[in-house]
């Protein structure tokens, strides 16, 4: 999630995602509050503001028929799990996760737009999004 957010998910320690919490605030450009970080062991990941902002009109429909689709190269367990986790709690309107968007559209073949790094985590291995 490293194009999206700060801290790039490999500098996170071990067992980060299993702990993770959200972190409430507002999100800009009145669109009201929700999540906007991911916090644990000390560490908040948030979306780069530009990312966000990008991300809202996508979800507001500015761009009409745009679907999302990501892939990360994230080379640890570790590190997939702790995107995956992000991907889950992040908002980028309230009520409605990362997760959520890049799935619209793709609802018959989610999560196959999504690819987070190599395999070696337990989600990755448990949708078959191994390489």
């Amino acid at each position: 999630m490293s194009t999206f957010s700060d801290p790039e998910t490999y500098t996170l320690p071990r067992g980060w995602a299993k702990n993770a919490q959200p972190v409430q605030g507002d999100l800009g450009s009145g669109l009201g509050k929700g999540v906007i970080g991911v916090r644990s062991g000390g560490q908040t990941l948030q979306l780069f503001p530009g990312a966000l902002q990008a991300l809202q009109r996508i979800a507001l429909n500015k761009y009409p028929g745009v679907r999302l689709a990501a892939a990360s190269s994230a080379d640890t367990a570790n590190a997939e799990e702790c995107a995956w986790k992000s991907f889950e709690m992040l908002e980028v309107l309230p009520g409605l996760t990362m997760e959520k968007l890049f799935s619209k559209g793709f609802e018959d073949i989610y999560p196959g737009n999504v690819q987070i790094g190599r395999g070696s985590s337990e989600r990755s291995r448990k949708e078959g999004l191994t390489s």
